[in-house]
């Protein structure tokens, strides 16, 4: 009877012991300001996604008890906490990344970065995750297109020059995982070349005179699938470039 009492009682007690804690998500969100529906769709899709393995707290500074709450709380802008911490450690696309998840998306920080933490913590780094995404081709009709993983960028007819782009991408990225800072636009008059590690990949033709505002527009026709090449990668320093900043006020976020 004492052996059967002991298994009653252990039983419920090994049941609590594999149950983990909810991943505790704190968003400091303007939600009345409704400029960061991006994210608050993300944080909604996130706690879709995992159902009762993640807690999210939206806590909204545009009102009174939210601002109250949000000073309470330490913070001086938009942010977000995983398990009380506004940083994280990830392996995203071939790299470890520590990611201060302040300010907007864009700042310090992108959506995929708070994604690949929130899985991460959940269920570990996949294969997938330490290995830059590979970079292949697609035809259609006359149309040759480098695809970066399943990020469509750079375009063009002859097909020999982009499948070159995709294997000295592989190669590289083998040898060590590219970031976007292995990534250097060299302006010339008349065309933009898109290096990798001192490797030419694309020149594409551009006005001669860039700089005036009739030609500003066919200037980033041309480079813009260049830069898709280059944001398929992740970025080591933060910042984003062209990230602009305010004086950090919680309205302001």
């Amino acid at each position: 009877m004492s052996r059967m009492f002991s298994l009653a009682v252990c039983l419920p007690l090994l049941s609590l012991a594999v149950t983990a804690a909810p991943l505790k998500i704190t968003a400091y969100i303007n939600v009345t300001s409704g400029c960061q529906k991006h994210t608050e769709d993300l944080l909604a899709n996130l706690a879709k996604t995992y159902g009762d393995k993640v807690q999210v707290e939206v806590v909204n500074f545009g009102s009174p008890a939210g601002l109250d709450r949000f000073k309470r709380d330490g913070m001086h802008c938009m942010g977000i906490r995983i398990d009380g911490q506004d940083q994280s450690e990830i392996v995203f696309r071939g790299v470890t990344l520590k990611v201060a998840f302040m300010k907007p998306a864009g700042f310090f920080w992108l959506h995929e970065e708070l994604e690949t933490a929130v899985r991460q913590k959940l269920e570990g780094v996949a294969e997938s995750d330490r290995h830059s995404p590979q970079a292949t081709t697609t035809a259609d009709g006359e149309t040759t297109t480098l695809v970066i993983g399943d990020e469509a960028t750079f375009s063009g007819p002859d097909a020999k020059p982009i499948q070159a782009a995709a294997e000295a991408l592989n190669r590289l990225a083998k040898e060590k995982p590219l970031i976007q800072e292995d990534f250097r636009l060299e302006p010339k008059p008349g065309s933009v070349t898109l290096q990798v590690r001192g490797q030419p990949l694309f020149t594409v033709a551009v006005p001669a005179n860039p700089e005036l505002p009739a030609n500003q527009d066919a200037v980033e026709k041309a480079v813009s699938p260049l830069i898709r090449i280059i944001t398929v990668y992740p970025r080591v320093s933060r910042p984003f470039p062209g990230a602009a900043f305010g004086n950090g006020h919680p309205g302001e976020n």
